[in-house]
């Protein structure tokens, strides 16, 4: 297994990386706290070198990405790992290579999964409260629908340091 995160090294060809994207996304849209991203808009955002791919020869087998919010503030989502790989330190592989390659940017990352909870906190990523974000950051990160928030109001979510919880990397 190798990881793979700098965007100009090359690990297959287009047409090659493009189906392994197809194949990501669709993983990515049976997987319940995922929010559903497209293999273009995961495409772009490793081209971009804000991605963080986990290759086994030449399959995608793990995935992470940052995505913009404002000024210096990124989301770390998308986090995937195969399922015939995990439990076996991909997923914090991954994560740690995103922390190295954004330490210069202020990341934070929701998650109502357990184990993403977990594996924060070992990394020792401060658990702060939502309403401790500038308004602006804490608006654009809830983006949940409303039938997983039960509220139409990102406000007012339901979920919100209970069953989600903020983990954030502020840039010193």
């Amino acid at each position: 297994m190798r990881i793979s995160y700098v965007n100009h090294e090359k690990k297959c060809g287009f047409v090659e990386l493009m189906l392994n994207f197809i194949i990501l996304s669709h993983y990515f849209y049976h997987e319940k706290h995922l929010l559903w991203n497209g293999p273009w808009s995961l495409m772009r955002q490793y081209l971009k070198g804000l991605s963080v791919l986990a290759f086994d020869g030449r399959k995608i087998i793990g995935h992470i990405t940052l995505w913009p919010l404002e000024g210096n503030w990124y989301e770390s989502g998308s986090m995937w790992v195969h399922p015939d790989y995990r439990r076996h330190g991909v997923g914090i592989l991954i994560k740690r290579k995103l922390i190295e390659k954004s330490e210069h940017l202020n990341v934070l990352s929701t998650t109502t999964n357990p184990i993403v909870m977990k594996m924060n906190e070992g990394l020792g990523i401060s658990n702060p409260d939502f309403w401790d974000l500038p308004e602006n950051i804490h608006r654009a990160t809830c983006i949940c629908s409303a039938e997983k928030m039960r509220t139409d109001c990102w406000d007012k979510c339901e979920l919100k340091n209970d069953q989600c919880q903020l983990f954030v990397r502020f840039w010193k």
